[in-house]
């Protein structure tokens, strides 16, 4: 994604805006790069973007803020080749609350949010038909927040809570959302986690006031 910077001498106090989204292909030029999204009507919208796991969507998020976000996405099959803009589909229209892509399977698209639910849960959408009702995975906790939502292993999620001032670490299944088990962890905090869909293997780093950094498998 590019946007507009004008000059960048470090004095600058204008807003970046009018960004734009490009596709490159590897092995070419820069300027051979294809614009496949941009909204001149919207000049202080910022986009993220990212692939599916399938590798047959493109899931698309605007934000104006630091919070709350739409998402679009984009069936990659229809345009094997890709010469120009994309047609989006869109799925949440409206800045009110955070949608986070997790993982898919197939059209059955996961995310993290916290649409009615200030603590985060985990949802389900389908985007053959992404205006059918929403189906919830995993309930909000009463008091605890969801801070992120990983899938690994092919399908099993890992969730991190924040439970009061530390860390709690859960699994649970993909499919049916059913709690599996919880990783026994000391009063602390995860800093960093590695782990995919595609691997049986997990790390991640705890540290605490006691603990400068251990780093487990």
């Amino acid at each position: 994604t590019f946007p507009n910077f004008g000059t960048a001498d470090g004095c600058e106090t204008n807003a970046n805006e009018n960004q734009k989204v490009y596709y490159h292909k590897i092995g070419e030029k820069q300027e051979n790069d294809v614009l496949i999204a941009e909204f001149p009507h919207e000049p202080k919208w910022r986009f993220s973007s990212e692939i599916s796991d399938c590798g047959f969507y493109l899931i698309f998020y605007i934000m104006v803020g630091c919070n709350e976000n739409l998402v679009y996405f984009a069936d990659l099959r229809k345009t094997p080749e890709i010469t120009g803009k994309l047609d989006f589909v869109k799925v949440v229209t409206e800045f009110k609350y955070d949608y986070e892509f997790i993982t898919n399977n197939e059209n059955i698209f996961y995310f993290r949010t916290n649409d009615k639910a200030p603590n985060y849960r985990i949802i389900t959408i389908d985007f053959n038909d992404p205006n059918a009702e929403w189906k919830t995975l995993i309930e909000e906790h009463p008091k605890n927040v969801l801070d992120w939502a990983c899938c690994v292993n092919k399908n099993k999620l890992v969730l991190h809570y924040m439970v009061d001032v530390r860390s709690a670490l859960q699994v649970h299944c993909l499919e049916t959302g059913k709690f599996d088990f919880e990783f026994k962890i000391d009063y602390g905090c995860i800093q960093g986690f590695s782990g995919d869909r595609d691997s049986s293997e997990i790390f991640f780093q705890f540290v605490s006031f006691l603990v400068p950094g251990i780093v487990y498998h």
